[in-house]
């Protein structure tokens, strides 16, 4: 089975006992969604957080390929 390697950035709470790095195995569905979904992030949380591949902002239902990083992050705002 195909993995990707997610990267937790930030003030986010983290799948219990995970450090800010793991591989994860890549859902059939195969989404950032589908990935962060089998992390325990409901769509509440996944409101709130964004992806990027490679420095690029990325959807949540952008497909991934197997070997991929993907980084998350909460979106911050302010006024």
């Amino acid at each position: 089975m195909s993995e990707v390697e997610v990267e937790i950035v930030g003030p986010i709470r983290r799948p219990k006992g995970a450090g800010s790095r793991l591989r994860v195995p890549l859902p059939e569905k195969g989404t950032v969604a589908a990935v962060l979904e089998a992390l325990g992030y409901g769509e509440a949380d996944r409101a709130m957080l964004r992806a990027m591949i490679d420095g690029q902002p990325v959807h949540h239902e952008h497909r991934l390929a197997g070997g991929e990083s993907v980084k998350v992050f909460m979106v911050l705002g302010g006024g």
